[in-house]
């Protein structure tokens, strides 16, 4: 209907996996879950994958979990529960099961949970398990803590809430009475402007009583500022579990603490620091598990620890691995088969976790930014979070690492193809003028290093002149070839208090001149110069105060300019996309039937505009008018970055866990270059069971987000009511048609 998408790699790189499950009865079988980019599953041991979640509203994965008696009974949060440095902690829709061992999935509720860090289920019966659900990230509210269900989940009790700033992470179910269940509690909140990931209200809760009561446990335990928490039960030794604690805002490391009498009293067990557990940012990891078949305890986070002696001694056994890790699992049925989830994807043991080897079959990469060699469009760039700045060949599946750490922009020049510029975390950006082969160079701005910088610190090439580099803090700086920087302005963010916020995030310079530039900052400030940076002009007015993902400046016009805004920070998940034919003076909201998911870039195209967003990626050949969807295969995975090469019509996206691909434009354009439309008004809207139109038409079509269609009605009269009654709450594209001509309108379904 509108196309195919390509995927194109990168499945030797890896990305960040939050959860993994082995077959209690078949130790080839796994279930992988990424954290924004969906499932798959294995049925020989890794060799290959397939998705087996993409049909899903919501596909960021925070657990999944196999009944232990029933290989076919699976269940799935959703949402990345692991807390956010950036806004890229994508949050999901609550609970699903599979009765089939994955290849299905029936949404079980919880909608509101939006993060599930942990599932656990009763050994004895799949139809109890308990939920650990954060609640929304940026926000206070009272959709978190423990949620039992004891019919599969048809129905859910809330069975330990605290307050609506303390999340649950994890929770815990005693092997051999249900009836005993443990619960982590987190203090957990995150604001545009700084986190609160710890407090007194973080601590671990038992109940004996199958959740109608809980308490606190104390004795033994430190109790104040405390952060992640982690549990797990022994199930060899009867009444012993572990914590893996931490502690202040940071969530560094605490201790490892062990009762061996159901949690009435603790002691740390840890003889030795364990260097780098939990590193500086401990909310990101937390985890601790036990081997079922020996008892071996296994802490992980940074780094990855192994005790074989009740907790007591510790060694490491993340030599070579990749850090970060957030899941391990131990295949029942076989004791040599286990898994590590961390950043750098899948890594899986063979021999009981003597040797681990890295998975490279899926494509689960979140890429931050693209670029492509125009003179060798095969030749791709991309920065990747947690996994390099990285470069594929012509001629080869395999991608090479240019650049250590989060790679974010990465820019080729489009004249002399030997100049590349990338960047790691907060603009430590370098510079190489023979293809990055023998001469890198660091690039940095020196003036910059007092400077408020951006997690993605914005790096542009003039489109006029290449030559010209602009780098983006809170203020703006220009070089010739990243050599001898000028600042050429004040603090464009208009915000003093630099507390995470406070730097610039778009830069768009003219096609036409070296003069003008626009720039768009994290405070929702846009501004222009049209004098080298001599005189800016706040041009914000009429603008939703959002933060500034992108600005696309017209080819012919340095009047015209779009930009988008992402509220996703704010828990505003509206569709912010403007366009100015007045340098800014007026602003005209374009977004039209856009889904309500946060636009993230814009990019021109012989009078087409298209967008990247959280929920991938839509083109207007009317500016804003009417949007379509661009391509029906591409799973509802965000989209970070868009590129589009000119002479061969292709689309490049980089998506953020599902790796990166690319679209023929010749797919749509040559078929929707000039839209026949037929206006059409659609009632009630929102509507909650049925739809109407005021034409007959040929037919009506409601489609998923996706462009697949869910609903169709052929010749319809006008006022006929259409049944939407079994829809899901949620937006979803309608196309009305009669003679040849066409509409697409947005129905709101309550």
């Amino acid at each position: 209907m509108n196309g195919q998408w390509e995927n194109i790699g990168m499945q030797n790189i890896g990305g960040r996996i939050t959860a993994v499950a082995i077959a209690p009865d078949n130790a080839q079988v796994w279930l992988i879950g990424s954290a924004s980019g969906g499932m798959f599953k294995t049925t020989d041991l890794g060799q290959t994958f397939v998705p087996v979640f993409d049909e899903q509203e919501r596909i960021a994965i925070g657990a999944i979990r196999y009944a232990p008696t029933d290989g076919q009974r699976v269940y799935a949060g959703t949402g990345e529960a692991n807390a956010a440095a950036n806004m890229a902690c994508f949050f999901g829709n609550g609970v699903y099961r599979s009765d089939d061992g994955g290849e299905t999935w029936v949404h079980k509720g919880l909608d509101e949970t939006h993060h599930i860090g942990r599932i656990a289920i009763a050994y004895d019966n799949p139809d109890i398990l308990y939920v650990a659900a954060a609640g929304k990230m940026y926000q206070k509210d009272n959709h978190r803590g423990v949620y039992k269900s004891t019919d599969g989940g048809d129905t859910w009790q809330q069975v330990l809430f605290v307050n609506d700033s303390t999340s649950c992470i994890d929770v815990a179910i005693h092997p051999q009475n249900n009836q005993i269940v443990f619960a982590a509690m987190w203090n957990r909140i995150r604001y545009p402007s700084y986190r609160n990931y710890s407090g007194d209200d973080s601590a671990i809760y038992r109940t004996t009583d199958g959740g109608a009561n809980w308490t606190k446990l104390t004795n033994g335990l430190p109790t104040t500022d405390l952060g992640r928490i982690g549990i797990a039960i022994d199930p060899n030794v009867s009444g012993t579990l572990y914590a893996f604690i931490s502690h202040q805002n940071e969530n560094t490391f605490k201790g490892i603490y062990k009762s061996t009498d159901n949690g009435d009293t603790w002691q740390q067990v840890n003889q030795s620091p364990l260097n780098n557990l939990c590193s500086v940012y401990g909310w990101f990891f937390g985890n601790i598990s036990v081997n079922p078949h020996n008892s071996d305890v296994y802490a992980i986070g940074f780094n990855a620890y192994k005790s074989t002696n009740g907790g007591f001694n510790w060694s490491t056994f993340s030599s070579g691995i990749h850090p970060d890790s957030h899941g391990i699992a131990f295949a029942p049925s076989d004791d040599n088969v286990m898994l590590l989830a961390n950043d750098g994807g899948l890594y899986y043991s063979l021999n009981a976790g003597a040797s681990w080897q890295h998975n490279e079959n899926l494509p689960v990469t979140q890429v931050y930014n693209i670029d492509i060699n125009v003179q060798n469009p095969d030749e791709l760039y991309a920065g990747t979070q947690d996994n390099n700045s990285i470069r594929k060949h012509a001629g080869t599946d395999n991608w090479e690492v240019l650049l250590g750490g989060d790679g974010f922009h990465i820019n080729v020049d489009s004249q002399n193809p030997q100049y590349i510029y990338a960047e790691y975390q907060y603009g430590n950006l370098y510079r190489s003028n023979d293809g990055w082969q023998a001469n890198v160079f660091n690039a940095t701005p020196p003036a910059s290093s007092n400077d408020n910088k951006n997690w993605n610190t914005p790096v542009v090439l003039s489109a006029f002149d290449p030559a010209i580099v602009y780098y983006g803090s809170d203020k703006l700086y220009r070089s010739i070839y990243a050599q001898n920087w000028t600042c050429i302005s004040n603090d464009l963010s208009s915000m003093r208090d630099y507390n995470e916020l406070g730097s610039l995030i778009a830069i768009a310079p003219s096609y036409l001149n070296d003069q003008t530039v626009y720039t768009g900052s994290d405070t929702g400030k846009v501004k222009v110069t049209f004098d080298n940076g001599q005189n800016w002009q706040d041009i914000s007015a009429g603008l939703p105060g959002r933060c500034v993902s992108q600005i696309a400046i017209s080819p012919d016009d340095d009047l015209t300019a779009y930009v988008s805004f992402s509220g996703y920070s704010e828990n505003d998940y509206a569709a912010h996309i403007y366009k100015t034919t007045d340098a800014g003076q007026n602003w005209t909201d374009i977004s039209g039937n856009l889904p309500n998911a946060p636009v993230n870039d814009i990019e021109l195209y012989n009078g087409n505009i298209f967008v990247a967003t959280d929920t991938g990626v839509w083109y207007t050949t009317d500016e804003g008018i009417t949007w379509d969807i661009v391509g029906d295969n591409l799973p509802v995975v965000p989209v970070f970055d868009i590129k589009i090469h000119h002479s061969t019509q292709y689309l490049y996206a980089g998506t953020y866990g599902r790796s990166m691909y690319k679209f023929d434009l010749n797919q749509i354009l040559s078929t929707k270059a000039e839209p026949d439309r037929v206006e059409v008004k659609l009632y009630p809207n929102p509507a909650t069971d049925f739809i109407q139109a005021d034409k007959d038409l040929d037919a009506v079509v409601v489609l998923d987000m996706k462009g697949q269609i869910l609903k169709e009605w052929k010749l319809y009269s006008a006022g006929q009511k259409l049944d939407i009654s079994g829809l899901s709450k949620g937006i979803y594209p309608v196309i009305f048609s009669i003679k040849g001509k066409s509409m697409l309108q947005k129905l709101i379904k309550n």
